[in-house]
């Protein structure tokens, strides 16, 4: 097992017995690779004496005091949640990025970076954190190829296995990723911590009259791809009318057309499934009803019953969407669920409160 370094995790144990069960009694479309296939091979050969493959003393996050959370576009809120919740703690600044990040500044060598989207960067500072925002299918892992999974094309992309053994820790949203990256570092000295995505609190606080969107999609939509396909058989051939932004709307534009809806419908991008829980911790936040597909973790989508609208198929998103886009009393029945859950069970101030109690001693 990879080790989990925090109780919150620990508690969720039974979510990763059960996915084994599952594992072992699912049908498997590919043929295995061994183990030694993925973890033995040669590493990127780059010079990186400041980042990957180099060799550093890893310190503790307590002794840092400066924090620089270098983040995409894309994930604004997320980005915002965690200046917000280590602020008083440390010296925090934030950098949101339009794509591949920049070089990182030699004067800021002594501050720990937070690299969301790490698989953006083109080199890495002397201290970070991966939080690990990628989906990690288990026949991703697989295939003998370390560049980040979902740009595997681009040549000069970082090999993940050196740029996680040089992390301080790894953080992941997802503890089916965790469970696939257990023989890839198995034996290796990378820490792992089980960091899920937050809900958020809003001020000002949204009001119904906001909410003119009916039902919105965003997300990454690739020509030809499943995604693509879905949405243009719901608007085109069944006539659903959805508001559809590919990635089109960033930092405060984002804030500002989260705020307009009262649906989200969630749809797979990758063949991994693994549920969207940034997605769907922000459309909560923002009062938002989510319509999704169901995630490959059984175990998780039970936790999630009620307070998510989960649909199998084109008949049944076409029936939900109708039900809930102009039924505001099941909205509320469903998003009040959802809030509750939410911030009980997806607080960074709860997966985070090892370095928070430290630094306020």
């Amino acid at each position: 097992m990879v080790p989990l370094y925090n109780d919150a995790a620990a508690t969720q144990a039974s979510i990763l017995r059960q996915m084994e069960e599952e594992r072992r009694t699912a049908r498997s479309d590919e043929e295995p690779v061994s183990d030694k296939l993925i973890a033995g091979q040669e590493g990127s050969g780059k010079d990186t004496s400041r980042g990957v493959g180099s060799k550093r003393n890893r310190r503790s996050i307590m002794s840092f005091n400066d924090i620089i959370i270098w983040g995409w576009k894309g994930v604004y809120h997320q980005c915002k949640e965690i200046e917000r919740v280590l602020a008083p703690h440390y010296r925090v600044r934030l950098t949101l990025h339009d794509y591949m990040f920049p070089h990182t500044d030699p004067a800021d060598d002594g501050a720990l970076y937070i690299l969301m989207t790490p698989h953006l960067c083109v080199d890495l500072p002397p201290h970070y954190i991966i939080w690990q925002t990628e989906q990690w299918g288990h026949y991703m892992l697989q295939v003998g190829n370390r560049r980040w999974a979902n740009q595997r094309n681009e040549p000069d992309l970082l090999d993940f296995v050196e740029v996680f053994e040089g992390a301080v820790e790894v953080w992941d949203y997802s503890l089916v990723h965790l469970k696939n990256f257990e023989p890839i570092f198995k034996g290796k000295d990378v820490k792992f911590r089980h960091v899920p995505f937050s809900w958020f609190p809003l001020d000002p606080p949204i009001t119904e009259g906001e909410k003119n969107i009916d039902v919105l999609f965003y997300g990454w939509i690739v020509d030809g791809s499943r995604r693509n396909k879905m949405l243009d058989e719901l608007r085109f051939e069944r006539n659903v009318s959805i508001h559809v932004s590919n990635m089109d709307a960033y930092r405060e534009d984002l804030t500002k057309l989260l705020r307009r809806a009262k649906v989200i419908l969630n749809i797979h991008a990758y063949p991994a499934k693994v549920l969207e829980i940034c997605r769907i911790l922000e459309a909560i936040s923002f009062g938002i009803v989510v319509i999704t597909e169901p995630g490959v973790e059984a175990a998780l989508d039970a936790q999630w019953k009620d307070k998510l609208v989960f649909v199998d198929g084109m008949d049944q998103i076409v029936q939900q969407i109708e039900a809930y886009k102009s039924n505001s009393t099941m909205r509320n029945q469903v998003l009040q669920a959802a809030t509750a859950h939410a911030k009980a069970h997806y607080s960074l101030e709860m997966y985070l409160a090892e370095f928070l109690q430290h630094r306020r001693m």
